[in-house]
């Protein structure tokens, strides 16, 4: 991927508020010094944030969203797992087959943020072992 000058500069200043931050907890920095690296550090939080949003093709882009996978706790139907992620497109393409046997009253979004399918679920929706699924 190629890389703006807009992207190049933020990805610099990124580097220097780092070291800024790293500074204050590897060193104990205190005083005005702790103050400015937590500054920065909310500066660095914030550029972190324009380089991401600036790396999205369009307003809907879902690219490099996750959805959750929660910790499988049964191993004897199927291998024990931790918790994990799956990309976007994967937990949606499942949650097309969730919603048509369980219906629409909750929301992708809804039951992302309530943790998402088990392991054991997403495998029996997708109708086979999640392919983009890693550990969290």
């Amino acid at each position: 991927m190629m890389l703006t000058p807009e992207q190049t500069t933020l990805i610099e200043q990124i580097k220097r508020e780092h070291q800024t931050v790293e500074a204050t907890y590897v060193y104990g920095l205190s005083g005005s010094e702790a103050n400015e690296a937590h500054r920065n550090r909310a500066a660095l939080m914030a550029l972190i944030e324009t380089l991401t949003e600036s790396d999205k093709h369009c307003e809907t882009c879902i690219c490099g969203k996750r959805a959750p996978v929660q910790a499988e706790r049964d191993g004897k139907t199927m291998p024990l797992r931790g918790a994990g992620t799956v990309e976007w497109a994967e937990y949606l393409e499942a949650y097309s087959k969730y919603s048509v046997r369980y219906g629409r009253g909750q929301t992708a979004e809804r039951l992302a943020e309530r943790g998402g399918f088990s392991y054991w679920e997403i495998t029996e929706y997708l109708g086979h072992e999640p392919k983009t699924w890693k550990p969290r």
